[in-house]
């Protein structure tokens, strides 16, 4: 019988420690959002404050100190999605999850986003701004005493980050953008199995829905002010239609919109946009945040973990966001192979790396013996798009805003625009 009691205290202690010691440990791996953290790495103090919701909002003296910031505040609450992500797009999942992920690897490899992230073909600006960044994610690996569990449980510890991790990822971004509406190989199952010619498949998903209202567009639109505050989470101002008949002026694009100021009840135009992403993921793919410092940066948007820029939201002047645009940018082509490199993919549990040999012929990467894929994005530096992001969080004018995002590489989006000057 005493041996019985035994047993049971030494159960209930196990549980009591594991209960209250889990806890303790999960609290410690969760990011602080009070505090003062000193020698961080930044030149001068550097403000960040959370609204209820624990949105934040960075407030530095330089620009640099600010994607310092968000590099940090990436790193404290996003650390193992941006792991993933910069393996995803690296091809290196193989390394923590093993077989399960070797083809996803394979794949990544042979269209190459990593091979084509050059840090050295960034401008001096985009450069700053990248650097700043993964200094404020590895100033946060190197202090920080308790990783989230996620890695604990898959005995793994970050390496630190480099530009070419952001430059890898900022073009796999790009990729996942048209990866997310692509039916290409899906409809050529069907033609090979159906003997159907391709024109056959027109349309024969989601054709377009009739306009649930009716409005005189792009041609109707109404001068007057932007009243930017309203996508503030700091600044919250009244943006309702207003409740009239009549026609609404709107500028439709995909799930984007923007309404007139003589149209809403704030007397200043409204922007809105549905990025068209899952809302079964934990965490999202997005990060808010608001980046301000004393050189004019002043944004406040969406981030997204492995990069430092608001790539929809607003800054003093102009709105801006976009939704994917399910547009043509993959061609396959009947080639045979003209040159080949070999890489090693890591697998977890084996000793010796397994070489790849990945194939390119004269239009494109070979996804099999015959066949070339030629991807719009291959024409774009990932260099390039990181400058464009740079250029876009201070752009004050349509043509400035033009002017960014047309480097934003083979990006498969409908861009919408907006400005206190009442343009959309």
């Amino acid at each position: 019988m005493r041996f019985v009691v035994r047993i049971l205290i030494v159960l209930v202690l196990v549980f009591l420690v594991g209960w209250f010691g889990g806890r303790a440990y999960l609290a410690r791996s969760v990011a602080s959002h009070e505090g003062t953290i000193s020698g961080a790495g930044v030149k001068a103090p550097v403000e960040i404050t959370f609204d209820a919701k624990g949105v934040p909002q960075v407030w530095a003296k330089t620009d640099a100190d600010a994607y310092f910031a968000i590099g940090w505040l990436h790193a404290s609450e996003r650390l193992f999605q941006m792991e993933l992500v910069r393996r995803l797009s690296r091809g290196e999942l193989s390394e923590v999850f093993g077989e399960a992920a070797y083809e996803t690897d394979v794949h990544q490899r042979r269209i190459g986003f990593a091979r084509r992230a050059h840090a050295a073909a960034l401008t001096p600006s985009a450069r700053e701004a990248s650097q700043r960044y993964i200094d404020g994610v590895n100033a946060f690996l190197a202090q920080t005493k308790q990783l989230p569990p996620e890695f604990v449980l898959l005995r793994l510890k970050p390496r630190p980050w480099t530009i070419e991790d952001c430059l890898a990822i900022s073009g796999y971004q790009t990729w996942f953008s048209h990866e997310l509406m692509d039916q290409d190989q899906k409809y050529q199952k069907l033609i090979d199995k159906l003997g159907m010619p391709a024109t056959a498949l027109t349309n024969a998903g989601h054709p377009w829905s009739p306009p649930t209202v009716s409005g005189s567009g792009a041609q109707g639109a109404e001068s007057g002010s932007v009243d930017l505050s309203c996508l503030n989470p700091l600044r919250p101002a009244p943006c309702a239609l207003r409740p009239e008949a009549g026609e609404y002026s709107i500028t439709t694009a995909s799930n984007s919109w923007a309404v007139a100021p003589s149209r809403s009840a704030s007397g200043a135009a409204l922007h809105a946009s549905d990025p068209h992403l899952s809302i079964d993921q934990a965490p999202g793919l997005w990060y808010l945040a608001g980046l301000h410092s004393e050189e004019g940066l002043n944004v406040v948007g969406v981030t997204y973990a492995g990069a430092p820029f608001v790539v929809m939201g607003h800054n003093e002047t102009i709105a801006y966001s976009f939704t994917v645009a399910s547009v043509d940018l993959i061609d396959y082509f009947d080639d045979a192979p003209v040159s080949t490199l070999r890489e090693e993919i890591r697998v977890k549990g084996e000793q010796v790396p397994r070489v790849l040999e990945v194939k390119s012929g004269s239009r494109g990467v070979m996804i099999d013996d015959n066949t070339s894929l030629h991807w719009a994005g291959f024409d774009f530096e990932p260099a390039t798009i990181t400058d464009s992001a740079v250029r876009l969080q201070k752009a004050g004018t349509f043509d400035e805003f033009r002017s960014a995002v047309t480097g934003f590489g083979a990006l498969d989006a409908n861009w919408i625009y907006s400005d206190r000057a009442g343009s959309r």
